[in-house]
């Protein structure tokens, strides 16, 4: 997942980001509970809100019943 300046998703994000945002309001608790996930983040630590949707999906995710199978990772842009 990609991180746009500060903290907010690519535009080939914003849909899916806007609907899983839409299920955490509506505090769905099992409608990724068949999601195995793994989450890499992309970002640059030039910004104050580093790899937020990385951080963010790898959450609500699990938020929303997914299976984490291995830790997230972060890229970063500025090395």
């Amino acid at each position: 997942m990609a991180t746009h300046y500060e903290g907010e998703p690519c535009d080939n994000t914003a849909k899916f980001y806007k609907w899983v945002k839409y299920l955490k309001k509506q505090n769905e608790k099992t409608a990724f509970e068949n999601l195995n996930y793994t989450v890499f983040g992309l970002g640059d630590t030039a910004y104050e809100q580093f790899n937020a949707m990385g951080i963010y999906f790898d959450k609500v995710f699990q938020d929303l019943g997914g299976k984490r199978l291995y830790p997230s990772g972060d890229g970063n842009s500025e090395t």
